[in-house]
């Protein structure tokens, strides 16, 4: 486990078999880099590193190897600004600084009427509720805090891809991309080609980027969250 200067956890035993052992001690390599109590809760009080271990009264023991970094500086989402449609699911995770760590991170929804929360720790998992605009904020265990802009707009009731027909020879590359009406949101799209051994996918995700194999035709098909599909037809040649 990585933590911040300052950060506290709790951890837990896992007892096997489950005997019903309740009585367990715990003890630190170091207690100037991490302290602990009886019941597994730890601090992270300097930068080092430091083993903290639970020991069964009949001798069985584990450990966990603690990091302890800065506290955090800043945090940084994975995205800044999102346009999603609703009812479509979304993850964004967040880093902090080098140097830093932070294991305690919580997300929240200014508008949970818009957007609506599904995960609250370590990654921020949310979906699309009604049309609006809501902001997704991380915050570490010392306060700082960085926000996305989500934006909801309605379902796609339909996607198009950017050709519906190319010929390739083989060894080339290519990339097709999509879009979706304009009142429409639409963050999750995926390819597939139908025939991997005439045209290979290399990226299936926003757009798709593939490469013809061998002669023949294949069709790359681009699909939204909500299952609307569009395809190119590719025919490869020598």
């Amino acid at each position: 486990m990585s933590l911040g200067v300052g950060e506290t956890a709790k951890l837990s035993p896992k007892i096997s078999p489950d005997n019903g052992c309740k009585t367990v001690m715990w003890r630190t390599s170091n207690s100037k880099i991490v302290t602990v109590d009886k019941n597994g809760n730890i601090k992270a009080v300097s930068n080092g590193t430091a083993w903290v271990t639970v020991n069964t009264l009949n001798g069985r023991e584990a450990s966990c190897k603690i990091t302890v970094k800065n506290a955090p500086s800043k945090v940084t989402l994975t995205k800044g600004i999102l346009t999603i449609g609703v009812g479509e699911k979304y993850s964004v995770n967040s880093g902090v600084n080098n140097g830093a760590a932070a294991a305690k991170r919580t997300y929240r929804t200014s508008n949970s009427s818009i957007v609506k929360m599904t995960r609250t720790d370590w990654q921020g998992d949310f979906v699309g509720v009604k049309p609006g605009v809501a902001y997704v904020t991380v915050r570490t265990y010392n306060g700082k805090e960085s926000t996305c802009k989500v934006t909801v707009k309605a379902a796609p009731t339909s996607v198009t891809i950017s050709k519906k027909n190319m010929t390739m020879k083989v060894g080339q590359t290519a990339t097709l991309s999509c879009s979706v009406p304009s009142n429409a949101g639409c963050a999750t799209r995926t390819f597939r080609s139908s025939n991997n051994n005439i045209v290979k996918m290399t990226k299936t995700n926003w757009t798709g980027s593939f490469k013809a194999m061998k002669p023949g035709t294949a069709y790359v098909t681009v699909r939204t969250y909500n299952g609307k599909e569009s395809s190119c037809k590719i025919t490869v040649v020598k």
